[in-house]
């Protein structure tokens, strides 16, 4: 979608030299990603919160009771441990996520002993159970367990299937606390293990449930069958695990837009394409968003609207204004943002001075761009750029073709040092690109063209021009009057007036 309006300040507007467009876009991203919290757990406090949680300690629903199974808080954290045959669980409540949209969840889990039988924190869209289904439930499980002669392992799985593993040496180890996140964006799950993200999974079930601890088994655990049992378990025993906080948010996913300008003409007063694209946080396009375009200048107070536009489908806007004012502007697309993404905005700013009155050179970069000027006995357009080290600078410079016929005249230095170009046509306009490492550099343009300094030597042409044919036309005024004036008719009027003036 396309908008056209006429842009002007001339109230404001400073008539300057040559007319220059300076174009600074870098893709710039909204803040920071934030979330709405939809539910939180500290466990803070003596005891669980029965609003949130349901303790289970009989596992296996058999009617024999937990055997040494705890399910304890202190110092903010909650442990789940069992020395006997069983272990418990807990699960929520009531349904923890969003109902819809994308979200994410963080917890943070420190084993304090893996032994030989596992337990750990399972996102589930069932209530478990001791029917076979129970293991379709799970969506994510995290869990730790022995996996051989002195090796332990904490692992993730999706939907039953291996995603990552952390290997915990040595016989019943304790491990460090780790802290996972899982997002849910667009239908696909991504797994960081302490910021660092371990693999993706896609599917269309959503968890309803959070679960702790070892849910129900049909054949672990056992009652015990006696000393040898009892023995058997302590020695070989339950993992332990402490869980110090659960949060879960409906995500809000950063956004980023970026903008570029272009002019359909070197001609003042012609056209100004302001286009760009939407993107979320993991590049994926967003369509049929408003992108609204403003503008301000020095000593204004607020930003003026122009126009707006919608994306496409690959999150594409192109914005068009007119601008036939002098004195610099900055532009500014907006998109304000929704209930899953972050509002974002980026700017660029525009100078505009008159050449000729009627041409115009256009300059695009994405360096910081200052002390602009542009010398008319030189014919050599200087300002200086700057940029943060380590990425890469570029100019693209645009100048009618009526100012320069051929596009091997222009010379480009930095700081003093002749460098390459790049050049394309267009209609009426020649279009060369530099690129350069960021720092702070003066870049110097040659253009060999007419300018004031040449223009005398034009006006004595012209001027010799204009007497060779007012000469001419004297020339042929006095012939036709001698023609006339040696006619009989011509004598007798001629006679007459000079005697009357006698």
């Amino acid at each position: 979608m396309t908008n056209n309006v006429k842009l002007t300040s001339r109230k404001y507007a400073a008539v300057l030299l040559p007319l220059f467009l300076i174009v600074l876009a870098p893709l710039a991203p909204s803040k920071a990603e934030t979330n709405n919290i939809f539910f939180t757990e500290n466990f803070d406090g003596p005891r669980l919160d029965t609003a949130k949680w349901v303790i289970s300690e009989n596992t296996n629903q058999s009617g024999y009771p937990s055997y040494g199974g705890s399910v304890k808080l202190a110092d903010g954290s909650l442990t789940l441990s069992s020395n006997g045959s069983s272990f418990p669980f807990i699960y929520s409540t009531v349904n923890p996520f969003p109902a819809s949209g994308d979200f994410e969840i963080e917890v943070s889990i420190q084993y304090t002993c893996i032994g030989d039988l596992g337990c750990g924190v399972m996102l589930s869209n069932g209530l478990p159970s001791l029917d076979a289904n129970w293991h379709n439930y799970k969506i994510i499980t995290i869990w730790a367990h022995d996996q051989g002669p002195e090796t332990t392992i904490i692992y993730i799985q999706f939907l039953n299937s291996l995603i990552y593993q952390i290997p915990v040496p040595g016989f019943k180890p304790s491990s460090p606390e780790h802290n996972y996140k899982i997002t849910y964006i667009n239908g696909t799950y991504s797994i960081y293990v302490d910021s660092a993200f371990v693999g993706k999974a896609e599917s269309k079930q959503r968890p309803n449930m959070i679960v702790l601890g070892n849910p129900p088994n049909p054949e672990v655990p056992r009652s015990p069958s006696g000393p040898t049992g009892m023995e058997m378990w302590g020695y070989w025993g339950w993992s332990t695990f402490k869980v110090n906080y659960i949060s879960i948010s409906a995500s809000t996913h950063t956004t980023s837009i970026s903008i570029m300008a272009e002019s359909s003409s070197t001609i003042v007063g012609s056209a100004v394409n302001v286009f760009g694209t939407l993107l979320d946080s993991n590049g994926a396009s967003l369509q049929n968003k408003t992108v609204v375009l403003s503008y301000t200048f020095l000593g204004a107070n607020s930003w003026i609207p122009i126009s707006s536009g919608q994306t496409n489908e690959q999150g594409e806007y192109n914005i068009q204004s007119i601008n036939d004012a002098s004195g610099t502007f900055t532009l500014r697309t907006e998109w304000n943002g929704d209930q899953t993404h972050l509002n974002t905005s980026n700017s660029t700013n525009l100078s505009f001075l008159p050449y000729q009155n009627n041409q115009a050179f256009f300059v695009e970069s994405n360096s910081s761009v200052s002390a602009l000027a542009f010398n008319n006995e030189s014919s050599t357009l200087s300002f200086n750029v700057t940029g943060a080290s380590g990425t890469t600078g570029f100019v693209k410079f645009t100048v009618a073709k009526s100012l320069l016929t051929n596009n091997q005249d222009l010379q480009a230095y930095i700081d003093g040092k002749q460098f390459n170009y790049s050049a394309t046509s267009t209609n009426d306009s020649w279009v060369f690109t530099f690129f350069y490492s960021h720092s702070t550099h003066q870049i110097d343009i040659n253009l060999p063209m007419i300018t004031s300094s040449t223009q005398p030597a034009g006006n004595i042409v012209i001027l010799a021009v204009i007497v060779l044919i007012l000469g001419t036309l004297l020339a042929i005024i006095t012939s036709l009057l001698l023609s006339s004036k040696n006619s009989p008719k011509m004598q007798q009027k001629a006679a007459f007036g000079f005697g009357i003036r006698m």
